[in-house]
């Protein structure tokens, strides 16, 4: 008769050989290169573009992510927002107008489940985020169902909540004081843990989901807020055995800022990097110096840098290159009219950009520029500050991005290359390959516009 002794020591065998074939099968920062991600043991580059934040509402969704399939996408943003004329609510509305928060509302559920659902059958990946300020901003406020006015659930008098909190930017709201190191306000708290709950009971069914648990935190609120909330979600996919990534989205976009320290500091809790805000008040190029500090001081701690919405709507093209070619693990253009959405010239880039990464192996790739702030070029010369970017496989293949046509000249090992020409306007590439020898490739676009060199070593 087998002791009870070992029978407990095989059951926890089993338990952990279950989590850890959990852990290689999901969405994870990459084994070989912690600045990307991988999926079911294959590294993945999360490439997208939609035109809306909630997608889930959008009533035309599985067209949507169809178009975004048909030109390699592969990368939504979804929030749990309810902010927009005609969205679904998550609470039952009852007969008198008011919600009751201990009832869902099934259509918003069954929209969620939709999302999720064709997601993982066309293989895109979904970056969630639990809370939006912006339902709570002055002018939507009165109309939240979470407003004491609209439920019958709580009032003024058992909440910390106010009826007025003035300022669009949402400076100062309670309802992100609830939990416990803040207000400690138990009975909103305990709703929103329900909220949370509900999403994770959907999420925590699939493999592909990234959690951020707000849209654009103001700084005005205390860190105490998504240090609670990451290690709640993380607790509730444990006891699931679901192992889940997490990070926090700050409104500072200034990447140096205060409020981003509490992510560098905690890998543990926040295991991927969100830049998007940088892109809001930056030039491209100002971007990617940004961005070479960000992995300079990420270096200790390497996790993936997502860039879940690109803001500009001219230079959207310009920022999407530059942040793969810095080693963004994702870029997604961001929905009119802040961004581009998937546009026809959003589905150009993102076309041209899978016909590259066809042909470069980016997850063994290095960017080139010093690892500081400065980010200057190791491997072009004669190059304008912001004329083209690279990224390099030492000695065996280098891909350098021209903006607006141009010519540098590409320092290589000695030896013989080859120089292929991708037209990114157009997604397509040129007849034919040149070849070069020596220690220098010289590389002048074809033409002006969106250019892209590939210089690969010839082996005989």
């Amino acid at each position: 008769m087998v002791s009870k002794s070992i029978y407990v020591i095989c059951i926890l065998l089993v338990l952990q050989v279950t989590f850890f074939s959990a852990v290689s099968q999901t969405l994870r920062p990459y084994v070989n290169n912690a600045w990307y991600w991988e999926y079911k043991g294959n590294p993945v580059l999360l490439i997208g573009g939609s035109d809306t934040h909630n997608l889930f509402q959008m009533p035309n969704l599985k067209d949507h992510l169809d178009l975004l399939q048909s030109v390699g996408g592969n990368y939504i943003r979804n929030t749990m927002s309810s902010r927009e004329d005609g969205n679904l609510h998550p609470f039952l509305q009852l007969a008198d107008g008011k919600y009751d928060l201990d009832q869902w509302n099934s259509e918003f559920w069954k929209r969620f489940e939709n999302l999720l659902e064709w997601t993982s059958e066309k293989n895109i990946f979904v970056q969630v985020e639990i809370w939006d300020k912006w339902d709570f901003a002055q002018n939507r406020w009165p109309f939240n169902p979470w407003n004491p006015e609209n439920n019958i659930n709580y009032s003024f008098e058992d909440t910390k909540l106010k009826a007025l909190y003035d300022g669009f930017f949402i400076e100062v709201h309670d309802f992100f004081n609830s939990v416990p190191a803040l207000n400690h306000d138990k009975k909103v708290l305990y709703f929103q843990k329900k909220f949370v709950d509900k999403i994770l009971s959907y999420t925590l069914n699939y493999d592909h989901v990234l959690y951020t648990i707000d849209n654009e935190l103001h700084p005005a609120f205390s860190v105490e807020w998504p240090l609670y909330w990451a290690r709640y979600i993380h607790r509730v996919a444990l006891n699931n055995g679901t192992p889940v990534q997490v990070t926090e989205m700050f409104w500072t976009p200034e990447l140096r800022a205060r409020d981003h320290k509490v992510v560098i500091d905690n890998p543990e809790l926040f295991t991927y990097f969100e830049a998007s805000q940088n892109t809001s008040n930056t030039t491209p190029w100002q971007h990617w110096r940004n961005f070479h500090w960000l992995r300079y001081l990420l270096n200790d701690s390497r996790r993936p840098v997502n860039i879940v919405k690109i803001y500009s709507k001219e230079n959207g093209p310009n920022y999407l290159w530059q942040q793969i070619f810095a080693g963004a693990a994702s870029s997604r253009f961001h929905r009119p009219d802040y961004g581009i959405g998937l546009n026809v010239e959003a589905q150009t880039h993102i076309r041209s950009m899978r016909m590259w990464l066809q042909e470069y192996d980016i997850f063994s790739g290095q960017p080139d520029g010093n690892t500081s702030y400065v980010a200057g070029h190791q491997h072009l010369e004669n190059r304008e500050w912001d004329e083209a970017f690279c990224i390099y496989r030492e000695g065996e293949q280098y891909s350098v991005y021209f903006r607006n046509g141009g010519e540098v000249s590409l320092k290589v090992p000695e030896g013989m290359w080859e120089l292929r020409w991708l037209n990114i306007s157009e997604s397509k590439w040129k007849d034919k390959p040149t070849q070069h020898s020596g220690d220098r490739v010289l590389l002048k676009t074809p033409g002006s516009g969106y250019w892209l060199a590939l210089i690969s070593r010839i082996e005989y």
